[in-house]
């Protein structure tokens, strides 16, 4: 069996999709689509809890008062996910050769229960 290189006219003809790679980080873009998802996050967190103040300062419910503490908490998680995304776009140095790609999974492990 003869397998056909990449990029030749027969490899064209018998797998006929394309294929490319663009020249953007991935890195990168990951750690933008974190960061916005994070910033989402944090606003739909804080608005909620804010509203639940609101509904407590009414109704009194102490379980509701948990939901918020709980919302105040899971936002503070937001603001340190923040963080680790930011400091993950920082570049190598002698001391961390490879970068900071992974100090958001490192912050992931450290919230986790």
């Amino acid at each position: 069996m003869k397998l056909a290189k990449a990029g030749t006219k027969s490899f064209q003809k018998e797998y006929p999709y394309a294929h490319t790679h663009g020249v953007a980080d991935l890195e990168l873009l990951s750690t933008s689509k974190g960061l916005y998802a994070v910033k989402w996050s944090f606003a739909g967190l804080i608005a909620t809890a804010f509203f639940q103040i609101l509904v407590f300062r009414v109704s009194g419910s102490i379980s509701l008062l948990a939901d918020i503490i709980h919302n105040f908490r899971g936002a503070s998680t937001v603001i340190l996910l923040n963080f680790a995304f930011l400091l993950s776009r920082k570049k190598s140095n002698k001391r961390f050769t490879y970068g900071y790609g992974r100090a958001e999974d490192l912050q992931v492990c450290q919230l986790s229960p």
